[in-house]
């Protein structure tokens, strides 16, 4: 590839000149505002004045939220460091980075104020664990032995801090690294740079500090890990009679699986990173991965990276019942769940009573798709035909998907760590339940094909000519064409996931008979009775077992989803990406054209986003409920219910809107109907008037 007239550079770098970098920029400007004035402040008065805790441990936990905030506010707004993996290369664009202040300085603030979050947290975790398990466990431990752990501890995790100090030295080739034709662009971006080793694969001395840090990560992590597993897995089966006769116990041991889960987190948002950064950095590995592949583990590791406090107090408000009780009691105003739980205990069949508001959502609904599949038939432009069979296809299954939640009407629910799905009235079906998530499961790949698929399509090709050597733009052409076996190919793929996913449901949420009293217990508080064939009526599942063990098949189906959700999350990400690098290179398109692309790209993330904010994202918070806080929330029927009704309003509603009004061709046609209808006024046409001074005759 030319290198001068940047069409690429190695290791696929023009990736982080072009466009990464200034969207890692973005992210930090709008995540560490958001975690320092808005989530940090909350965990902290939640902390402070709503949960019950030894003094030792708040207070503990106090400072690890306020370093938590110094780590934002530094490494967001101070610091912005960024890295050119494989090569062993650092630079900052923050409020500190000029030429005058020395990289190896900032670098090292960095890693101070990382190792201040892991300290306070090692304590927290092992006072917890000696709390939880017995007086004669062998594992109980002084406090003079507690304080030399933590002393040892934080002797090793401090002395990384000295590492990055002594061994972070800028290599003797640093200006002719800096001069190499890839990576000179970065002196228009910052002047402040530092260089390890001579070449990718290389880092000098630094070599001496990772193999500290690593050595650190085992023995730190292995300890966290130790004492999570003994104090969940080995402690609570020791202890059943006292957790069954202390709540007090039952809490602690949930609190040790909250911290459990944040110590997953930190593997995910801290340990793989750095692991990734050293392995990169210290070995030739490039060699052997795909250069295109290169800019996303850049990208991940700076964002990742940056975002691993978020995790914490995430999980921490998570677990809050203070915040879940206030949650459950705002939603239940707004959506009037307490009134639909009432009407629920009050009557056995509610299909005689539909609720008038989704009657008239359902009208709604139905008139803007109808207007919706009417334009896109007939007012289309020619540009528009594969697109047009995306949003027909997306149209079709706004209204099939609908029409099934109206004919079915699922009720979900949670009473502690028991989730249940069950159809309102008398009839229940376990069959139609599954084949129900089995849609909702196809929705995401709908959202993922009608994304990935125009970021494929009208493509231009770029090719050099071998004689002049410029770069010349051919005829545009289109790459791929959306006929009839190529639509029924994806119809296929959509029905088969709905299939996997249906049969996933069907035999990994079904009724067990330990579940009868739960069960019995939930419907007569509903004022109903069970239906006889329990086995065929439900989608059921409880998180934990009666001594307290967690029921990893359903944790694993949980975490299926959430795992395939978040690739076609990467998806759908990596599509708005090429389809944003596309039209920024389409520079010989006319503005009308140019247009009308960026219309139809805003119009697809709208498509996308509004099902996404109005059902997947509060609902998912539902379904992981009865493993994060078991025994502690409990949700009316009608407060689930009333949020799967959301989703007819964002399917049915929102989405034909937003194509209507963002697509120029639609939006004309019903503002010219309106016009007709003289529900909005016409037009008014100016005439352009010259005046001509005529001078008097002298």
């Amino acid at each position: 590839m030319n290198v001068a007239d940047g069409t690429g550079l190695q290791f696929a770098l023009q990736w982080d000149r072009d466009y990464l970098l200034r969207l890692c920029e973005i992210i930090r400007q709008v995540f560490w505002p958001v975690s320092v004035f808005f989530i940090h402040p909350l965990v902290l008065f939640v902390l402070i004045r709503k949960t019950k805790m030894d003094l030792d441990c708040k207070i503990t936990f106090v400072i690890h939220d306020v370093v938590l905030i110094l780590f934002d506010v530094y490494n967001g707004y101070f610091y912005q460091f960024y890295t050119l993996l494989p090569y062993p290369i650092f630079f900052c664009t923050g409020v500190f980075c000029n030429t005058d202040t020395p990289h190896r300085l900032l670098l090292t603030i960095l890693a101070f104020l990382t190792i201040s979050m892991c300290v306070p947290y090692m304590f927290v975790m092992m006072r917890m664990h000696q709390k939880i398990i017995s007086p004669e466990s062998r594992a109980k431990l002084s406090k003079r032995w507690q304080l030399v752990l933590m002393c040892f501890f934080t002797a090793l995790l401090v002395s990384n801090v000295f590492g990055f100090a002594v061994w972070a030295v800028d290599s003797p080739n640093r200006d002719e690294i800096l001069n190499m034709p890839e990576i000179t662009w970065t002196k228009n971006v910052t002047s402040n740079f530092l260089v390890f080793g001579k070449q990718y694969g290389d880092i000098g001395l630094f070599d001496r500090e990772m193999y500290l840090l690593l050595f650190s990560i085992i023995v730190c992590y292995g300890f966290y890990a130790l004492c999570t597993y003994h104090a969940v897995f080995v402690s609570a089966k020791d202890n059943v009679p006292r957790r069954k006769s202390s709540k007090a116990f039952a809490i602690q041991v949930r609190f040790m699986i909250s911290m459990a889960i944040q110590a997953c987190l930190t593997t995910l948002f801290f340990i793989a990173p750095l692991f990734a950064l050293g392995i990169a950095m210290a070995t030739p590995i490039a060699q052997l991965v795909p250069a295109a592949t290169l800019p996303f583990f850049r990208i991940v590791f700076v964002v990742v990276y940056c975002c691993c406090s978020c995790a914490h107090s995430t999980v921490f408000l998570a677990k809050s019942t203070y915040i879940i009780q206030n949650l459950v009691q705002q939603e239940d105003r707004v959506l009037t769940g307490y009134e639909s739980a009432n009407y629920y205990a009050e009557s056995s069949d509610h299909s005689e009573h539909p609720s008038p508001n989704r009657h008239h959502t359902n009208i709604a609904g139905m008139l803007s798709n109808s207007i919706a599949l009417y334009l896109a038939f007939t007012k289309s432009r020619k540009q528009l035909s594969e697109y047009k069979k995306l949003l027909i296809l997306f149209l079709i299954s706004d209204i099939i998907f609908s029409t099934v939640q109206e004919l079915l009407k699922p009720v979900g629910m949670i009473d502690g760590n028991m989730f249940l799905v069950y159809m309102e009235g008398e009839r229940q079906s376990k069959l139609s339940l599954s084949l129900y998530c089995g849609m909702v499961s196809m929705s995401f790949l709908i959202f993922c094909v009608s994304l990935h698929v125009p970021s494929i399509l009208d493509q231009r090709v770029w090719h050099t000519d071998f004689y002049s050597k410029k770069c010349i733009f051919r005829k545009a052409k289109v790459v791929l064409k959306l006929d009839f076996a190529k639509l029924s190919f994806i119809v296929i793929c959509l029905i088969v996931d709905c299939i996997i996913w249906a049969y996933i449901c069907h035999v990994y949420l079904s009724y067990e008979p330990s579940y009868f009293l739960r069960l019995k217990r939930f419907f007569d508080s509903q004022n109903n009775d069970l239906p006889e064939d329990l086995e065929g009526s439900f989608l059921i599942f409880v998180s934990y077992r009666d001594d307290g063990s967690i029921r990893w098949d359903k944790f694993a189906v949980m975490m299926l989803l959430f795992r395939i959700i978040g690739i076609e999350v990467i998806i759908v990400a990596a599509s708005s990406i090429h389809i944003m690098r596309t039209l920024r290179k389409r520079k010989t398109l006319s503005d009308a054209s140019m247009k009308m692309h960026d219309q139809l790209f805003k119009a697809l993330l709208v498509q996308v986003a509004i099902p996404t904010v109005l059902m997947y994202m509060p609902c998912s918070f539902y379904f992981v409920t009865p493993f994060l806080l078991p025994d502690t929330v409990s949700t009316p029927p009608g407060l689930i219910t009333t949020m799967y009704s959301w989703f007819p309003i964002g399917e049915w509603l929102l989405d034909p809107l937003a194509i209507i009004l963002m697509i120029a061709e639609y939006r004309n046609v019903i503002i010219k109907w309106l016009r007709i209808l003289r529900i909005l006024p016409n037009a008014v046409t100016t005439t352009k008037v010259e005046t001509i001074t005529i001078e008097p005759l002298k």
